[in-house]
């Protein structure tokens, strides 16, 4: 959730911290399965890439991101992210 408002905010510097702490948190927690982690680090990389297409305000790249995503099943937050590529296209 936090790093959705931080998207809504463009808080870049903020995101890109949370974005740390929680791929460390992912690969270094024993207790979260294996499928929960992978869910979760498409997430934030599909997400980082999302952030920074909406900076450079790239719709091309956007497209084709939104094409990756589509394709994935083992995405966290899936249609979250599919949203908003369509807002920016």
């Amino acid at each position: 959730l936090t790093l959705r408002i931080y998207y809504e905010l463009n808080a870049i510097d903020s995101a890109a911290s949370l974005i740390d702490t929680y791929r460390h948190l992912l690969l270094n927690n024993k207790l979260v399965p294996e499928s929960v982690k992978n869910e979760n680090l498409n997430f934030i990389n599909y997400f980082s890439h999302l952030f920074r297409i909406k900076n450079e305000f790239d719709p091309e790249n956007a497209v084709m991101l939104k094409k990756q995503i589509s394709e994935r099943k083992d995405i966290a937050l899936k249609y979250w992210l599919i949203e908003k590529i369509d807002e920016m296209i």
